[in-house]
């Protein structure tokens, strides 16, 4: 069971998504260093999402449709603001006029206000329990494994952003990084809704 669960939130948190795509535009605009504050509050974020969740959260959450849709229109509201950040974020690596990466803080938000990671947990919850364990002993696990699954690839699609970034040479270049990455974002809304 433990080996299933590692393999379902490996694959699940490598794939893209907001969180993915904003450690990889913060890795282009910053580097992996200037980073670590936002990917670390992603993944305590996701890690703790994922505890309550086997702690029984999505049990609240699956029973009552009025707590999914608010969730819904916050985490698409939260995320379209990112993505507008991204999209008009500088068109060069100068980024010591006045832009600073995203918090440790703003990292945590995203990811209790993101569709997909209430998808993965719920799902992970769901389909994981440690019968032969506690409900707190499930937590526990799922805590710790999303939170080094969600490290890791958090951290790799950082600097898939910082050695991107490399190959950019033009203001109208990063522009057109920039704004693909907020509509990639976006994007992630549109999904939640169909």
């Amino acid at each position: 069971m433990l080996l299933s669960l590692l393999i379902f939130v490996f694959v699940a948190t490598m794939s893209p998504g907001g969180a993915t795509a904003l450690a990889m535009a913060s890795g282009m605009q910053f580097g992996v260093g200037r980073s670590l504050a936002l990917i670390m509050g992603l993944a305590f974020g996701l890690a703790i999402l994922a505890g309550a969740a086997a702690l029984g959260l999505s049990t609240v959450i699956l029973a009552s449709p009025k707590i999914s849709l608010v969730l819904k229109l916050a985490g698409s509201g939260y995320l379209l603001w990112l993505a507008w950040l991204i999209a008009n974020a500088p068109t060069n690596q100068n980024t010591d006029a006045g832009q600073a990466p995203l918090t440790m803080t703003k990292g945590l938000l995203l990811m209790w206000l993101n569709p997909k990671a209430w998808a993965m947990t719920l799902s992970a919850s769901a389909s994981f329990v440690f019968t032969e364990l506690s409900i707190l002993w499930n937590g526990v696990i799922f805590c710790g494994v999303f939170l080094v699954a969600a490290s890791i690839s958090l951290l790799l699609w950082s600097f898939v952003g910082k050695t991107t970034s490399k190959l950019i040479k033009s203001p109208r270049q990063w522009r057109m990084v920039n704004i693909t990455m907020g509509v990639l974002i976006a994007a992630t809304v549109a999904t939640l809704w169909t």
